[in-house]
């Protein structure tokens, strides 16, 4: 959590009352796209036109300063939901993608 506060206080200038404004948006946000919910769900469910052979992300190691480096491809993630039009399906694959990233990167070493 230190190092969240510290990028909301890098971002915003170090002015901590502007971090906080960032920080309630942010967790607005959150509740608004129900984000621990599409946590909790599959692809599969969030998802109608699931692709398991096509890859949407690879985690390709860490930078010199060790954060981990990872490329989506927008192209391959839209390709798994084309049938459909809904951004709210778009969004909701896409923090999926987000959020099945960080969850790998919690249970490797990079």
């Amino acid at each position: 959590e230190d190092l969240v506060l510290l990028r909301y206080l890098r971002s915003n200038g170090f002015d901590p009352e502007k971090a906080l404004e960032a920080i309630k948006r942010s967790r607005d946000w959150f509740i608004l796209m129900d984000v621990d919910q599409i946590r909790k769900k599959s692809f599969e469910s969030v998802s109608s036109n699931f692709q398991p052979q096509t890859s949407c992300y690879k985690l390709y190691g860490s930078d010199r300063a060790g954060r981990p480096v990872v490329i989506i491809s927008l192209e391959a993630l839209y390709s798994k939901i084309s049938s459909t039009t809904d951004s709210g399906q778009i969004i909701s694959s896409f923090i999926w993608a987000i959020e099945d990233i960080l969850k790998q990167l919690n249970t490797i070493k990079i």
